[in-house]
């Protein structure tokens, strides 16, 4: 065992430089993010892939570090630091940079594009068979397929037949056995 393991003051020493280093990396990590904010950063996003405002209560301790780790004693940052994985530095953005590529949060509601809804899986009209049976489009459930070579028609469960050709594309509805259109039908009644 070395004299220092059992030196207290050797201990102390050895927390205190650590936590040292802890504040110069909280530092380190708010100059980070006050830069990016006086380039012209105005959203945050998270880890979970939403856009937040720098107000939102669910983000606000991502931008202002500083408050994050005040008041944790000596020991606290030299752990947080060492086993913790030490300061998350939050993906800082302009909203031209995040405009219709993220879903946005419902608490702040940040004033961007959101990521549009995902409307269902589609398939050509072309490749339309049997196993399409009973998926919906539209919410109207496909009871049959005549597939021919100029035309593709869908018989819907309320009678309806839309007619389309073989490039059209079909987007079913989302869900399990659900589908929507993408083109007008042409509809007879059968």
């Amino acid at each position: 065992m070395s004299a220092s393991s059992c030196n207290p003051d050797a201990t102390w020493s050895r927390v205190e430089n650590a936590a040292n280093d802890a504040r110069k990396e909280i530092e380190r990590a708010q100059k980070v993010v006050d830069e990016a904010i006086e380039r012209g950063a105005t959203v945050v996003l998270s880890g979970a892939g939403l856009v937040h405002t720098f107000e939102c209560p669910s983000i606000r301790q991502s931008i202002d570090i500083r408050s994050r780790y005040e008041g944790w004693e000596p020991e606290e940052l030299m752990i947080e630091f060492r086993y913790g994985g030490g300061v998350h530095i939050p993906h800082l953005r302009t909203t031209d940079q995040v405009d219709g590529r993220y879903k946005v949060c419902k608490i702040c509601k940040p004033n961007v594009v959101p990521k549009p809804k995902y409307v269902g899986p589609s398939t050509a009209a072309s490749n339309l068979g049997s196993k399409h049976i009973g998926r919906r489009i539209d919410g109207q459930q496909v009871c049959a397929i005549n597939l021919s070579v100029d035309k593709i028609a869908i018989q819907f469960e309320d009678g309806v037949v839309g007619t389309f050709s073989s490039s059209d594309r079909i987007v079913f509805d989302a869900g399990r056995h659900s589908v929507s259109l993408s083109n007008e039908l042409a509809t007879q009644h059968v």
